[in-house]
């Protein structure tokens, strides 16, 4: 394993959010970027496992003042960003007492490893304009005009054609789907999957696959080597890589653990308690250690998932979303399913992109504000300032109360008494008062 990364090289060579990473040659001294604070410590890691050598990157946050056995916080980031996107909680979470671990997904690792196509005139126009694939790719995927094509303009079709090819084409093979010809299609079904609006089974499974698969190992590894486990078979000799860190000066409680996530990471966290499992398939990413764990999920994508499956998830969930992101809508479909707690809390004037810290720094918005189609699609960070404290304090709260011995019940009480959250609720949300809190969101 290889320890003690420098911070500037962890995100040279992590998947951060390049839109930010291009924009500030000195990498973390980017103006506004919290990843660490005067209490708390951040350390990087990668570690190389299995025959084949793969790599697995990540981050640890820390407390040094506290002492004893500690719970333990497993992050997930959203798509195309790294393990430093929600720097602020992971800071906050840290000065509360917890232990933060959060992996740095390669989502774009093997999507570009075509030689023919990373030397085409389109990508190389792609990376002049936008800085990156994972740029550009992020500017369109994640959009909130669900069904509209007119507002996907100036897309290169080749370049994403080829990226999603595969899945683009298993697609097409399932009965009912044979119109799923390119990517403004794909991208059409599949921003419907993130709200849990699609039923069919096997399509489920070909963007389940597509989306998560990677991911899912990632973060049941990244598990293996912080509680010492071998789940995955990953890690046969159990190394501990929070023990090495640290040089034995931090113990986790093992009962103690909950999950946190972002964007496609709570989507990702959703994956693992068994969403998206298929069993007549004999499809599962479902892990054990992650059943009945407390999570927070910050504007979670809901799906590619089984509607059936909802049911039998029993974690106590603190969801969170803003009001101008239409995944918001998955929220409101797949949270009166479930069986744990419910607590659902949506920010006012609020997009997808007010609670990313690496976009929602100074020089990020300032990139996100000058850019029309991006805000239209995707919010902008205008709301990130009044409702980064509010995000942090209700997660702590939550956490506190589910992972530590504090009764306290006021997080749905403070919510609903603060200017800045227009919807909160401890109960399954009825469709008919969504509707009505939010009527441009038919579900």
């Amino acid at each position: 394993m290889k320890r003690g990364m420098t911070r500037r090289d962890f995100i040279r060579v992590s998947g951060l959010t390049g839109l930010i990473t291009s924009a500030s040659v000195s990498g973390l001294s980017c103006p506004g970027f919290p990843v660490s604070d005067s209490n708390a410590s951040a350390e990087f890691f990668e570690i190389t496992y299995g025959p084949s050598g793969k790599k697995l990157r990540g981050g640890l946050w820390y407390n040094p003042d506290f002492s004893g056995e500690r719970p333990l916080i497993i992050s997930s980031h959203g798509f195309g960003a790294s393990a430093v996107d929600l720097s602020s909680l992971h800071n906050s979470l840290a000065n509360d007492g917890y232990i933060i671990l959060a992996s740095d997904y390669r989502d774009f690792i093997n999507l570009s490893s075509s030689e023919e196509l990373r030397n085409s005139h389109d990508y190389k126009e792609i990376e002049n304009n936008f800085g990156s694939l994972e740029n550009y790719v992020n500017y369109v995927l994640f959009t909130q005009q669900e069904g509209k094509k007119e507002s996907l303009i100036n897309l290169h079709i080749d370049v994403l054609n080829s990226l999603f090819f595969d899945t683009i084409n298993k697609i097409k093979a399932v009965p009912g789907y044979e119109d799923i010809d390119n990517f403004l299609d794909f991208y059409i079904l599949l921003n419907r999957s993130f709200m849990c609006g699609v039923k069919n089974e096997r399509v489920i499974s070909i963007l389940g696959e597509a989306m998560y698969g990677t991911r899912v190992n990632d973060t049941s590894t990244l598990a293996d080597f912080s509680l010492g486990d071998n789940f995955t078979g990953n890690n046969p000799d159990g190394v501990n890589i929070i023990d090495e860190m640290s040089h034995g000066k931090i113990n986790i409680n093992p009962e103690s653990i909950g999950g946190l996530g972002y964007s496609l990471g709570g989507g990702t966290m959703l994956q693992l308690i068994g969403a998206g499992d298929i069993p007549e398939r004999e499809i599962t990413y479902k892990d054990p250690r992650f059943e009945g764990i407390p999570m927070v999920l910050i504007a979670p994508t809901s799906g590619p998932s089984y509607y059936e499956n909802f049911p039998g998830i029993r974690n106590d969930i603190l969801w969170m979303g803003g009001d101008e992101d239409n995944l918001i809508k998955g929220i409101a479909r797949t949270q009166p399913l479930t069986n744990g707690s419910k607590e659902t809390i949506f920010f006012w004037n609020s997009g997808h992109l007010a609670f990313s810290d690496t976009i929602c720094s100074r020089v990020g918005s300032l990139i996100v504000n000058n850019s029309p189609l991006t805000e239209q699609l995707w919010g902008n960070c205008e709301s990130y300032e009044s409702i980064v404290q509010d995000k942090n304090k209700y997660a702590s709260l939550f956490f506190k109360r589910s992972l530590g011995k504090e009764k306290q019940t006021e997080l749905i009480d403070e919510a609903e008494s603060n200017p800045n959250v227009r919807f909160a609720t401890d109960l399954p949300i009825d469709e008919a008062e969504f509707e009505e809190a939010f009527p441009g969101y038919k579900l």
